[in-house]
């Protein structure tokens, strides 16, 4: 497993960073453009935090085209250089708006779709219409429910990490019983001794016991790329 261990001027937290090895992700990549395949399409942008993390191993803010059979184009709104170390992809590219998509695509001699996938369980209507127009041309396809598959099959890495998870979470919950009493508010909790340092360093996943941090729909997270 990758971690930040290799990357000079990397502090005590990006050390002890793991990252999603670059097998496991070229893996879900290879099965998902198998999918768009089998549905004719000529790949798909991937808007939603969460899938773009599981197909590219970062959560920066950026779009992901996957087509059809080359390799993936990450663009980063931000932070470019955080999803350089965290991605294995190695297309990526800082963009600064939606508009310079197209300029992408020309740079890396990669054809504009006429047929493509967007996950429009949770895309919102405003970027569905920003899509159909820059891409006149191309028929927009729901791949959400394609998505949804690939990801409810776990791969022994994946059903690995659920296993460490949940030992951590249950270590936890042990611990904070020991402070933890009827009546205390979520923020009391957050500031207790346990759950507080938690807090003093960057996060890549939200906190279990804060509402702050609660995805707006069932397949988590809720953040796109304005």
């Amino acid at each position: 497993m990758r971690s930040k261990e290799s990357l000079s001027g990397s502090s005590e937290v990006e050390r002890a960073m793991e990252l999603v090895p670059r097998e496991e992700i070229r893996e879900r990549i290879k099965k998902f453009q198998v999918a768009l395949a089998l549905e004719e399409l000529d790949g798909a942008f991937v808007l939603q935090n969460v899938d773009i993390y599981y197909f590219s191993g970062t959560l920066q803010s950026s779009i992901l085209y996957i087509p059809r059979e080359s390799s993936p184009l990450l663009m980063v709104s931000k932070s470019y250089e955080r999803a350089k170390l965290e991605s294995s992809l190695d297309r990526i590219i800082p963009v600064n708006v939606k508009a310079e998509i197209k300029n992408v695509f020309s740079e890396f001699k990669t054809s504009l779709p006429e047929k493509a996938g967007l996950e429009m369980d949770v895309l919102p209507a405003s970027i569905y219409l920003w899509y159909q127009q820059a891409f006149p041309q191309c028929q927009w396809v729901d791949v959400s429910g394609i998505i949804r598959r690939l990801r409810m099959i776990k791969s022994p890495y994946e059903a690995d990490q659920i296993k460490r998870a949940t030992r951590i979470l249950d270590k936890g919950y042990h611990e904070i019983k020991a402070y933890i009493r009827e009546g205390m508010s979520e923020l009391e909790i957050d500031e207790s001794p346990i759950i507080s340092p938690l807090f003093q360093q960057p996060r890549i996943f939200p906190s279990p016991l804060s509402k702050r941090d609660t995805a707006p729909n069932d397949r988590g997270g809720g953040a796109f790329f304005q």
